[in-house]
């Protein structure tokens, strides 16, 4: 869906509020979601250089329609509930911190950023983050995307993990377990340093790695042959040995051929031939309207497990926090000619036009 149809039907919401949107209620979520689309228009005629600005308030005024759609009580916002404080001399605005600012809400209403988040089921923050975090667990600034520079050296930022549903065959034993192979992952891992990483992920079900072991527990795993010992057989597909080892992960194939770790849910069963996509969705959702399957990482110290509608939220806060008060900072990541960071800024607030009315859209109607 395009931004344009999903401006469409917010519209829809305006003249036809959800039954529960009555009162006072109505007028907030009426008034605050023109003032979003405006503030969305506005955006669109400006450069990077402003951008920031008009993007996070559009979000924003969106966001006290949603909270008077979804909270029970204290549905009016005040205040960010945010903070970006100034860092001079720190040049890098990924590194930048946001954190929550501490202030008690006012009488009868919600900080926004924490309100919203309750509203939209999503875990706030519990501790200051970078902002080079945030950007990179955002799943709508994945490739095909021009990307960001590496972190620097010693710095960890979990990106989405794309994964690929192993379907059963229809000559495969009843009861396959749900399999899917995982990309992203570091290849030096073993069976345990996967099952660490991925725990700092977020996954709809239990899982295993898939060794040889787990695999002769699901489903009498067997050579495929005597002159390929490295290739193993199971009720759930045909897999590759990574390394030896007790410890060793099974890998099997993405859809481009690349060998990559793979993960079972024991409890979770496919019938060959016919694998039920609510089963895959519970475990590995689809993300948006696209067709990839992603895995989403905690972030902070706290591993808070933040909605890509909230983590827009606090990437935008940040960069028009930087941009009002840092605005040489900000220009100059935006220069072509001498920052790395430029390209992906900008096709960030580009996609950031695109995906807002889809997120909003769905967390008012969902």
């Amino acid at each position: 869906m395009n931004a344009s149809a999903d401006w469409q039907r917010i519209r829809l919401l305006r003249a036809r509020q959800p039954a529960r949107v009555t009162g006072e209620r109505a007028a907030v979520f009426v008034a605050a979601l023109e003032q979003s689309e405006q503030l969305m228009r506005a955006a669109e005629s400006v450069g990077p250089a402003a951008r920031p600005l008009p993007l996070f308030y559009a979000l924003s005024q969106a966001g006290r329609a949603v909270a008077a759609a979804k909270l029970v009580g204290d549905w009016r916002l005040a205040g960010h509930g945010l903070a970006a404080p100034p860092q001079d001399g720190v040049q890098d605005l990924r590194r930048r911190i946001v954190k929550g600012d501490g202030r008690a809400p006012s009488a009868g209403r919600s900080r926004s950023f924490d309100g919203v988040a309750s509203a939209v089921g999503s875990d706030s923050l519990a501790a200051a983050v970078e902002l080079g975090a945030v950007w990179a667990a955002m799943p709508d600034l994945l490739d095909p995307l021009p990307q960001m520079p590496a972190p620097p050296p010693g710095v960890m930022w979990r990106r989405p993990l794309r994964v690929y549903p192993q379907y059963p065959k229809p000559d495969q034993p009843l009861g396959a377990k749900l399999v899917v192979v995982v990309g992203g992952l570091a290849e030096s891992l073993d069976a345990d340093g996967i099952a660490a990483e991925l725990g700092h992920y977020a996954l709809g079900a239990p899982f295993d790695v898939l060794t040889l072991e787990t695999a002769n527990l699901i489903g009498n795993a067997r050579p495929f042959s005597p002159f390929e010992p490295g290739v193993v057989v199971t009720p759930c597909g045909m897999f590759i040995i990574a390394s030896g080892g007790p410890k060793a992960p099974l890998c099997g194939f993405s859809p481009n051929g690349e060998k990559l770790p793979a993960i079972v849910f024991p409890n979770m069963l496919l019938m060959p031939g016919n694998p039920s996509p609510i089963i895959v969705d519970q475990a590995v959702p689809p993300y948006r309207d696209k067709s990839d399957r992603l895995i989403r990482p905690r972030i902070g110290a706290k591993d808070d497990l933040v909605s890509p509608l909230m983590l827009w939220w606090l990437l935008l806060f940040g960069l028009s926090t930087i941009a009002r008060y840092d605005p040489e900072l900000w220009v100059g990541a935006l220069d072509v000619n001498s920052s790395e960071q430029a390209v992906p800024i900008e096709a960030a607030l580009d996609e950031a036009l695109e995906a807002l009315p889809e997120l909003i859209l769905e967390a008012l109607t969902a």
